[in-house]
């Protein structure tokens, strides 16, 4: 057949709504010569992955707290947990990642690593297998909670989404000092916010910030007394959840019929006496502190429970305070605890002013964040 008689061949084919291609001739003619064709819309194209790939990430503990830097978390540790190196133990997880949803589950590569100690920054090597849009899971201390689940490098992404835990374990669980677990959701707020996904290619390097999935409480008590000295003899929690979820925006808080109760108080602690008009600055604030798991429902005020959040009364933490005036008088006052999320910093002020008053007032911050730095890669 000759070149035309194969020309003539397509453009039959072509009308009779062939797409049969007979050359290479016939194959430029299709696609320039058939009026009113549509692009069918198909969806996302499927995500395209590269061959392996060495990526490097960088943390740092943060652990030099009085370098002037305002975002930096103040330099106190709690009695029960170590907050000076925030950072103890690791576990790093790539998965590839797909709009569609297909490949969710395809590990790419994963590193544990524990006795993690010093100010860092510390840089963490990890070979993937493949290169490309990759979804990272960093979670740090997760030895140091108290949970069902183990996680190791056979752990799908669903199980570690749903990592669920009930607290901090016991010193005598680890054999060493507890640390709050951390996620890379930066601030608890906001799961849109997440620094999960990257785009890697051979020697990247990674911007990982990691945050505490638990919240914290602190006591800042004054005695502003003209009438002698108040102690502080006791200090517990009451109700909350029994249950939270560690890679969620708001902790999944779960609750039982049963809530719980805690003293956080190791001793007794006599407070400061002040005079004068009383500012933020002139309240202590006392060593011994709780750290709990994140709470969606709670009280809008705190001297007395009015719904907020999840509505639930039973729900709500209570912390339960009890004065000593003069070691004649006690008092004990409930102070109710709006909803707090993951990295909250609960503050309650509080000032004696007499045997038979004690005003009491509650702030929320966000508990500092451990802030990566990066510097360019070597």
């Amino acid at each position: 057949m000759t070149r035309i008689a194969e020309i003539k061949t397509a453009i039959r084919h072509m009308f009779a709504g062939t797409a049969k291609v007979l050359g290479a001739a016939a194959a430029v003619l299709l696609l320039v010569s058939a009026p009113g064709c549509k692009k069918e819309v198909t969806g996302p194209a499927p995500a395209v992955f590269g061959g392996p790939a060495d990526v490097t990430l960088i943390l740092n503990n943060s652990s030099d707290r009085n370098s002037g830097n305002p975002r930096k978390a103040p330099a106190t540790k709690a009695v029960t947990v170590d907050e000076v190196n925030t950072i103890h133990s690791l576990k790093i997880y790539a998965f590839k990642h797909d709009p569609n949803g297909t490949q969710n589950d395809e590990l790419v590569g994963y590193g544990s690593y524990d006795g993690i100690t010093g100010a860092g920054p510390h840089y963490i090597r990890m070979e993937l297998s493949a290169s490309g849009e990759i979804d990272f899971y960093v979670i740090a201390n997760d030895i140091y909670a108290a949970t069902a689940t183990v996680l190791d490098e056979e752990s799908t992404r669903f199980e570690i989404e749903n990592v669920r835990f009930t607290g901090l374990a016991s010193p005598d669980v680890t054999d060493a000092a507890v640390a709050v677990p951390m996620t890379n959701i930066p601030d608890g707020t906001d799961t849109d916010r997440n620094n999960f996904t990257y785009t890697v290619k051979d020697n990247t390097v990674i911007p990982i910030e990691v945050s505490r999935a638990m919240a914290r409480l602190s006591l800042f008590l004054v005695n502003a007394s003209d009438e002698g000295e108040a102690k502080l003899t006791s200090a517990e929690i009451s109700h909350g959840p029994v249950e939270a979820g560690m890679f969620s925006a708001n902790g999944e808080p779960t609750y039982t019929d049963i809530p719980a109760t805690w003293k956080f108080l190791n001793s007794e602690h006599k407070l400061l006496n002040v005079s004068g008009i009383l500012t933020e600055d002139k309240y202590p604030m006392l060593p011994d502190e709780a750290y709990i798991l994140p709470n969606t429902s709670g009280s809008s005020d705190p001297d007395r429970y009015i719904a907020q959040g999840n509505s639930e009364e039973s729900h709500a933490y209570n912390v339960v305070l009890t004065f000593k005036i003069n070691e004649t008088y006690y008092k004990t006052y409930t102070v109710y605890i709006p909803p707090v999320k993951p990295n909250d910093w609960i503050k309650i002020y509080g000032a004696v002013n007499s045997h038979v008053d004690v005003n009491l007032t509650v702030q929320i911050d966000s508990w500092i964040t451990n802030e990566i730095e990066i510097p360019p890669f070597m």
